[in-house]
């Protein structure tokens, strides 16, 4: 059976630059077919995955499914709606068992359990090597098609208990074996009843494995991954001295414990407890702090805490710093059997967690109560420990489990599990036979306001003074923002508590006339405080225009180039302006849209008419590129907006660019303007652009860009420049991630239209001053044409380092270095020798590899038999020094 309820939600206007929000309300839908129970994960397209077991018959979604043996195990994908959109089951002749499902970012669904026997995933045969071995299976998230499953294990008893990726789609599987442990290529040996985790390419190939093993039994409950592929097991020894693996870990007595591994799986902390109980789940913040929930009973001796039970078993949530050292534990629970199942926190460290529980007991301030039966609870707490809300299911002579949580960047909760009877969460009900899963908001409290013009300067929002668009405030002094929309309205969504809201750079030519700081008290949940306006005055008679130009992508000889030249109103007054494009002679112009109104040589004009404040127009010009021009030929344009006289800051009223000819290259890609810093004292701007094409062989209705953001980022002042097509909606998810929407973009293949298959997005955002030296900021981004497994860019590289005393850098465009990334050699070309002239090359850690004079316009450099990664090319001449990063294959 199954039933979908949909309620009403706040929807939320997002307009381009609109940075987005957490939605608010509680339950969204109810489903209860058969098959989930066990795990749920949710990718960016708001869809979810949930794994689970079923015995016999079983219909969903209209289809019938009859099991192989005693139990098999099924996975299946909801929409947003909950409407399902496939179910894959698979199995063997006897029990088979999911344990965790995960989503890998490139299109992946991975699922990990236990089978016994032979079990067929799709067209993979599977045999355990004796008693029950570990599986995992790779389906296709379009389609839940099997595209890969391996076993792993030994003679012993051997189970898969959790799995995860990192940012790279590198998939880490971990579980507990007996004796000895074998997948692929990789073999473990144990003493007893061990832990492994073991890392795996995206494609199913084992990389390496670890272990943890001791003389006594160890085993592993939960695993999670962070950012940076970092891994945290939560698990269990009772020997003295115990292999983590590879370091000797001494236990003065049985322990409970969380460990961190780095991405290669060596050894980093680990932070024992003593206590009789086990760890469900596993998770890490933004920060390095990690969380993990379970049980325990009597007493709990967790570093310098101790925590006394009330029942049978009370449910535990203890956090850990990124060192290793016990930030606080927390318990919560009555005289029944309390459990925490499964956990997740997002980048602030706000935890969501579920469970079950028996009798009645007071939750953070919320009293539950589960009558005579097991129910589910779902809990948000935050960073500190503190419970902002909790809710239960509730129906007559009924059971609930939930064992799996999930969340998704827009602040859905997914949970599943098991039960019996009647199943109420929210104002839904359905009647449940065996599992369920349920999708519910973050119910939150709102702040809303309008950020205003104030034209009288009184500092009052008065009838008929315009809302502002586009900007961006902070919560709580946060890297999490949001923006005003089309009306100037803006929503925060928050817990319970004290609350500020503040504008962290005022828009250009502005003053506050209101409060710098908004704040709201809220003492529970659901409540809204309106009326949090600020008022922004005008600076008067402020002339500035604003001129940006971005190719669309790269110019490969005998092909087309796309400029796109973006220009604004960012004054206070109105203006007539002009924009003009001087374009490369090496290049001849074919069209423009707009058509100019005058072309003379070299230079195209637009007369743009009168532009009013933050008016903002678009210009795409079209050039071909000579066949015959050489790799590396640098193409110059400069784009320029008039009137200059008068204009407050004149040096953007013209924007040069240069970029070099190409050879064949991959059309998704990101580049960043500054790849060295040699100052950071002065936070400035770093522009990124990713450019995409369709390369596929039909339309792309939708392109979705998921954009990595380093922590070494201010957030708050993240502006989107200039995108080739309409934005949907843009914003920041998860304190660390940048998402582009282009909804119905209908962009056409690169068979089909060369030109109108490609696309862009430009930002900037700046670089915060706390950078030590030979600190790198890196980011790149996975671009989904449609429901395609993601293309995933370079990485977009920029260095942080030391200034030497003295010495003049310029950055011109006589100077030529190429290829990048470079793999035997490096050519430096340069268009006119100064006399005494000098080729250094550093490592990043600054040591200097080679240095030779230049005496000929082209010199060659070998690096054949250097290390892969990053090195330093510096130029010097009689005129200062040139500095350039290249990238070594």
């Amino acid at each position: 059976m199954r039933k979908i309820f949909l309620s009403i939600s706040l929807s939320i206007l997002l307009i381009p630059a609109t940075i987005l929000s957490v939605s608010s309300q509680v339950t969204t839908w109810i489903n209860t077919d058969q098959g989930t129970g066990s795990s749920v994960c949710a990718d960016m397209f708001d869809n979810s995955y949930a794994c689970g077991q079923f015995v016999g018959t079983t219909t969903i979604g209209g289809n019938t499914y009859i099991s192989a043996g005693a139990q098999d195990v099924i996975v299946e994908k909801h929409d947003a709606s909950g409407v399902l959109q496939w179910a894959t089951p698979f199995g063997g002749t006897q029990g088979d068992f999911s344990s965790k499902v995960i989503f890998d970012g490139f299109g992946g669904v991975w699922v990990t359990g236990t089978f016994r026997g032979t079990m067929n995933a799709g067209s993979f045969p599977l045999v355990s090597a004796g008693g029950s071995d570990a599986f995992l299976v790779k389906l296709d998230a379009s389609t839940g098609a099997i595209i890969y499953a391996i076993r792993g294990g030994s003679s012993g008893d051997d189970a898969g208990m959790s799995v995860n990726a990192d940012m790279f789609g590198n998939i880490i599987l971990a579980g507990s074996f007996t004796g000895s442990f074998g997948i692929g290529g990789v073999n473990l040996s144990g003493q007893g009843m061990d832990a492994f985790f073991v890392k795996l390419d995206n494609a199913g190939t084992p990389q390496w494995g670890k272990k943890i093993s001791g003389s006594g039994i160890e085993t592993l409950w939960s695993m999670t991954t962070d950012f940076s592929g970092n891994i945290y097991i939560a698990g269990y020894t009772s020997s003295t001295t115990a292999d983590f693996a590879g370091t000797s870990i001494n236990f003065a007595a049985a322990s409970v414990f969380a460990a961190k591994f780095d991405d290669q799986g060596n050894y980093v902390w680990s932070a024992p407890a003593q206590f009789n109980g086990e760890l469900y789940g596993i998770c890490v913040d933004a920060a390095g702090s990690v969380y993990f929930t379970g049980n325990f009973d009597t007493q709990a001796i967790i570093g310098p805490f101790t925590l006394t039970g009330v029942g049978n078993d009370d449910i535990l949530v203890v956090k850990v710093n990124s060192t290793g050292t016990f930030a606080w534990a927390k318990s919560f629970g009555g005289t029944g059997i309390d459990e925490g199942y499964d956990m997740r926190c997002n980048a602030q460290g706000d935890l969501f967690l579920a469970g079950s529980f028996q009798g009645s007991f007071t939750f953070g301030t919320t009293i539950i109560s589960a009558g005579s039966y097991n129910k589910s609870y779902t809990a948000k707490i935050d960073s500190a420990g503190t419970v902002d809300w909790v809710i239960q299911s509730g129906g007559a002579a009924s059971s609930h489990i939930t064992s799996g949580l999930d969340i998704n960047g827009a602040g859905d909760i997914y949970i599943t599990g098991n039960g019996s009877g009647v199943l109420n969460m929210g104002s839904f009900s359905d009647s449940v036979s065996g599992s369920y899963l349920v999708k519910i908001s973050d119910n939150a409290n709102i702040i809303k306001g309008t950020v205003f013009s104030d034209l009288n300067n009184d500092g009052i929002f008065d009838s008929g003074e315009p809302g502002l668009p586009n900007v961006i405030l902070e919560l709580d002094n946060s890297p999490y923002v949001s923006a005003s929309n089309n009306a100037g309205v803006y929503q925060m969504y928050t817990a319970t508590g004290t609350h500020s809201v503040s504008i962290p750079y005022l828009p250009l030519y502005h003053t506050l006339t209101t409060a710098a700081v908004q704040t709201s008290v809220f003492s529970g949940l659901g409540a809204m405080d309106t009326a949090k306006h600020f008022g922004l005055y005008p600076v008067p008679n402020v002339n500035d225009l604003y001129v940006d130009i971005t190719p669309v992508s790269n110019p490969k000889a005998g092909h087309v180039l796309t400029y796109l030249i973006t220009y604004k109103n960012v004054g206070t007054t109105s203006q007539s302006g002009s924009v003009s494009l001087q374009f490369d002679p090496a290049i001849s112009y074919l069209s423009a849209a707009p058509a100019p109104s005058v072309q003379a040589g070299q230079t195209i004009t637009w007369n743009v008419g009168t532009l009013a404040p933050s008016v903002m127009g678009t210009i795409h010009a079209q050039f071909n590129i000579p066949s015959n021009l050489a790799i590396g030929f640098p193409i110059t344009a400069i784009a320029g907006i008039t009137p200059v006289i008068n204009d407050s800051t004149p040096a953007d009223n013209s924007r040069t660019i240069v970029t070099q000819v190409t050879g064949p290259y991959d059309p998704n890609y990101k580049e960043v303007n500054i790849d060295t810093l040699y100052s950071v004292s002065t936070p400035g701007w770093l522009e990124y652009t990713i450019h995409f094409q369709n390369v596929g062989n039909d339309t792309a209705i939708t392109v979705i860009i998921i954009d990595t953001l380093s922590q070494k980022l201010d957030l708050a002042s993240f502006q989107i420049i200039s995108s080739a097509h309409a934005l949907s909606s843009a914003g920041i998810k998860n304190g660390k991630v940048a998402e582009f929407r282009f909804n119905n973009i209908m962009l056409p293949d690169s068979s089909t239209d060369a030109v109108g298959s490609m696309g862009f997005v430009k930002y900037r955002v700046k670089y915060l001053n706390t950078l030590a030296v030979n600190d790198s900021i890196t980011n790149f981004a996975d671009i989904y044409f449609d429901y395609n497994t993601p293309v995933r860019t370079n990485t977009a590289a920029t260095y942080y380092v030391d200034s030497t005393a003295g010495i003049i850098r310029y950055e011109d465009h006589s100077t030529l270095v190429y290829p990048n990334p470079a793999r035997d050699v490096i050519v430096i070309e340069r268009s006119a020798l100064s006399g005494s002239e000098k080729i250094s090359l550093f490592s990043i850690e600054g040591t200097k590899i080679l240095e030779q004079r230049i005496t000929e316009l082209r010199t060659v450099l070998n690096i054949e038999n250097l290390a892969g990664g990053v090195y330093f090319v510096m130029i010097e001449t009689e005129n200062g020094i040139r500095v350039k990063k290249i990238v070594k294959e």
